[in-house]
């Protein structure tokens, strides 16, 4: 088309990121790019995509201060020129963008859509962005979810879900982990509310090391209940599907492990579950952000999917799917579940309202090349005559627990 007309031609269209605007400049020769719904939220990106071009680096993102500054110039401006009424609903799909990949933000989205002024609404994104703690919750609500399961003598407030406290139980006898789950059970628990915040509550307690629960911590108290709520919900919908009156647990926080290219991995499963005779399926809670998928089930995309998880240069790496392939991996060597179907499934919250949990059957043709590119991986770290290699990419910095060694 560039070819074909004198006048000046804007391409557009999934332009999401300053190396996807290059791309398109590359590829199609037009004299510039309009990007559109990425700036939703992220205003950020014209600036991050300018640099990029004109000196092939990628600046960092912007702060916690600079976005609070944006947001609150946003919300000026609109109070200013269209009235609190119109500024508020209107604010509310913006902030809703802005807080996109925060924590807690899909329960932060549900929230605001009730708050009628503008102080509301802002102090709102302040709790949200400031006050809560990912890992606090996430160990708050992998407890619960493992109470639940374990059965009701564990919901008891009373009763302590360190791993070592949940093993002593068992052995006594004190606690009989349940194997059937019925839909009556949790039709049960969605109608005892206040009995699972009570458990919320004392674990949260048990967390933090403190006597009460007040303040900010009762936003986190909250906002782990709507979570808990909301997967029994899942668990429930998903039962329906396979028309069953129950599922089986077959382990809850289970050791495992495994033995890849010689390297043993070591970890815990959260849930292993089974809602038929030829499958078993490993569950994994997850509180932080949804990260990027990778199709692991299509044979014919098994390649590109691996490639993007060990690529140096990937801007997007889906880690979850190598998590998915070790968790496939650990119950694949489990000797009482050959034969059987393993699919894997992330239950993460901040997908949880908007979407199903989703299974993932792993084909042969993923688990071989995501084996082979691990192994040499991991050669590679334990050959002490290669150096370490640094990326191009400070995003990429995020993934790596080794950035306080390079010094970056």
């Amino acid at each position: 088309m560039k070819e074909a007309v004198k006048i000046p031609v804007i391409g557009n269209g999934d332009v999401d990121s300053p190396q996807a605007a290059k791309a398109l400049l590359e590829t199609t020769g037009c004299d510039g790019v309009m990007i559109g719904r990425s700036a939703q939220g992220n205003p950020w990106i014209f600036r991050e995509t300018v640099h990029f071009l004109e000196d092939g680096t990628l600046i960092p993102k912007p702060d916690k201060e600079e976005k609070k500054k944006v947001i609150l110039r946003h919300a000026a401006l609109q109070l200013e020129t269209k009235g609190e009424y119109t500024a508020v609903r209107e604010m509310r799909k913006h902030l809703a963008w802005y807080t996109v990949g925060m924590p807690h933000s899909a329960h932060f989205r549900g929230m605001i859509n009730s708050m009628e002024t503008m102080e509301e609404l802002l102090a709102g994104e302040e709790e949200i962005s400031e006050s809560l703690d990912v890992r606090t919750t996430g160990n708050v609500y992998h407890a619960v979810m493992q109470a639940l399961y374990l059965g009701p003598e564990a919901m008891s407030p009373d009763f302590a879900m360190d791993r070592q406290s949940v093993a002593e139980s068992l052995r006594s006898g004190r606690v009989r982990p349940m194997t059937d789950v019925s839909a009556a059970y949790l039709r049960q628990w969605l109608g005892m509310a206040p009995q699972i915040k009570a458990k919320i509550r004392a674990l949260i307690k048990a967390e933090l090391g403190v006597e009460t629960v007040s303040g900010r911590d009762l936003v986190q108290e909250k906002i782990i209940l709507g979570y808990v709520m909301k997967t029994l919900e899942r668990d429930l919908e998903r039962l329906g599907q396979y028309h069953g009156g129950s599922f089986r647990i077959l382990g809850l926080e289970l050791p495992a492990s495994c033995v890849i290219g010689g390297y043993r991995f070591k970890g815990f499963i959260d849930r292993l579950d089974s809602f038929s005779d030829d499958e078993v399926r490993v569950l994994d809670y997850k509180t932080g952000s949804k990260g990027t998928e990778a199709d692991v089930e299509n044979p014919a995309k098994a390649a590109g999917a691996v490639d993007s998880i060990f690529n140096p240069d990937s801007a997007k790496k889906p880690l979850n799917a190598l998590q998915l392939y070790i968790y496939d991996r650990f119950v694949s060597d489990m000797p009482e579940y050959a034969g059987r179907t393993v699919k894997c499934a992330i239950c993460n919250v901040n997908a949880i309202y908007r979407e199903e949990v989703k299974d993932w059957s792993m084909c042969d043709e993923f688990r071989v090349a995501c084996g082979e590119a691990l192994v040499r991986t991991l050669d590679e770290i334990c050959d002490t005559e290669r150096p370490f290699r640094r990326t191009g990419n400070p995003e990429l910095c995020r993934n790596c627990n080794f950035k306080t060694i390079c010094g970056r």
